[in-house]
């Protein structure tokens, strides 16, 4: 029983850039149910692919990506796991399943619908940041300035739902933009408790919400190609022409995912470049749908049918939109990332402004050669990106090298002292080791000359005795 009282209810801690975190299995179940919002929502807009469309779809993913963009401001600033904000979070989660249901028939007579399902998903969060100033004094301060914006915004929504559209819509653009608006406002340089606080966290869950929403555009394909019944020949040319658009996006979203490093990387919140870092997932992660819908449009008019103005203006207006994204982020990074020379963002803008005129080829030219076109952008910006890279990676390597190369030349000449000193000490060590040797064959000749001297006096000795012995006995034999 105290096992369970202290699982249901523990108190929030800050979390900051120290402490290494990352996506949990809730938060991943949490991204997959507004994914399946998002794909309620794309599939809405594959009835009628037009402008009409298009805006009413931006009126609908705005809050519902908000919802999700709040949701892990917090897990990135507060988060416990206790049982309590399990069900919190879970009843936010079906909050987003009530918003997924509404979506048909929300411009009709289900607005009402939305807009509860999407208060009751913001309440959840509102409530999680009422919790953490109650338990974390510290951070009273900043829950507080949340509170009071986001409050603000919700009475907003809910008196929209008494406002006839289309003013009611206004309403929903201006409750939006306090809810934008109030974190940027929210942190101050001398606060003490920054919001959000751990960016590793969040840039990780800013790439899985990308990956899954790529990951449905390549799904959004395979089932389209799968029922034009298609040949092998033409399924593997539509097929090329949608996963060159999906791959450019991945290519260059997480090329620059890399240069974001946690440990490099010191994220101030009042500095603007990290709310346009953050801000601008936000046109990236919508027009990856539209672009979906815009080549299953196209792929049902393969291979040789001229794809519809509209469409294929809408398609050309995804696409650049989502390269204009990019380019944000790209201009975002080296204050983010703390570098040194800025990274040239205008090539993604420059080849946002050629896609978006590729519009004007719609109803001229057949599928095929539309859609090279606009993937053939694709790839001349994954190139550049490429090149560049490997050409900032040969100039470091250039400089390394020379580098090596001075050190280098100051180890020869180092070296070559030092064989300066090495041979005149050695030659030096081989004069006295010379000397000591002539001392010692001195010294050796002497003896050897002593012990042959002695040698000579014994023989010399030895026939004297021998001579007086004979002469010695020669007396006496005469005797």
């Amino acid at each position: 029983m105290r096992r369970f009282k202290r699982q249901l209810s523990q108190k929030l801690r800050l979390r900051d850039d120290s402490q290494e975190r990352h996506s949990n299995w809730l938060g991943i179940f949490y991204d997959l149910i507004f994914m399946a919002a998002i794909l309620q929502l794309s599939a809405q807009l594959s009835r009628e692919y037009d402008i009409d469309e298009l805006g009413r779809y931006a009126l609908l993913f705005v809050p519902i990506w908000w919802a999700w963009c709040d949701h892990n401001f917090f897990m990135a600033r507060f988060d416990v796991g206790d049982i309590i904000q399990r069900l919190v979070t879970l009843s936010g989660i079906f909050g987003v399943v009530m918003m997924a249901i509404a979506i048909p028939d929300t411009f009709d007579d289900a607005d009402a619908t939305f807009i509860a399902a999407y208060v009751s998903t913001r309440a959840a969060t509102f409530f999680q940041y009422i919790r953490a100033g109650q338990t974390i004094p510290e951070a009273k301060e900043l829950t507080g300035k949340l509170t009071q914006g986001y409050g603000i915004a919700l009475i907003m929504w809910l008196v929209a739902i008494a406002v006839p559209a289309p003013s009611s819509y206004v309403m929903w653009g201006i409750a939006l933009s306090i809810e934008f608006l109030t974190p940027v406002f929210a942190t101050k340089e001398k606060d003490n408790v920054k919001f959000p606080a751990n960016f590793a966290q969040l840039r990780e869950r800013f790439g899985v919400f990308t990956i899954i929403v790529l990951g449905t555009t390549v799904a959004t394909i395979i089932r389209t190609i799968s029922l034009r019944r298609l040949s092998i020949i033409e399924s593997a040319i539509a097929a090329s022409f949608g996963l060159i658009v999906i791959f450019g996006i991945w290519w260059d979203y997480y090329e620059s995912s890399r240069f974001l490093e946690p440990s490099k990387t010191k994220v101030n919140t009042t500095n603007p470049t990290f709310w346009q870092w953050t801000y601008s997932h936000l046109p990236l992660h919508a027009s990856i749908p539209v672009i979906a819908i815009g080549f299953r449009y196209a792929i049902n008019t393969f291979p040789g049918d001229f794809i519809d103005y509209t469409t294929g203006w809408v398609l050309a207006l995804a696409v650049a939109g989502s390269m204009f994204a990019l380019g944000i982020i790209w201009a975002s990074i080296p204050i983010l990332a703390q570098k040194k020379s800025s990274n040239e963002a205008a090539s993604y803008f420059v080849t946002a402004g050629v896609v978006a005129g590729c519009g004007i080829l719609a109803e001229r030219v057949v599928v095929p050669l539309y859609l090279f076109c606009l993937t053939g952008m694709f790839l001349v910006r994954v190139l550049m990106t490429d090149i560049e890279f490997d050409s900032g990676e040969s100039s470091s390597k250039d400089k390394k090298d020379n580098k090596s190369g001075s050190s280098g030349d100051k180890r020869d000449s180092g070296d070559k002292k030092e064989e300066k000193r090495s041979s005149s000490s050695s030659s030096s060590s081989s004069s006295s080791s010379d000397k000591r040797d002539d001392r010692r064959d001195d010294r050796r000749d002497d003896r050897r000359d002593d012990r042959r001297d002695d040698r000579r006096d014994d023989r010399r000795d030895d026939r004297r005795d021998d001579r007086r012995d004979d002469r010695r006995d020669d007396r006496r034999d005469y005797r």
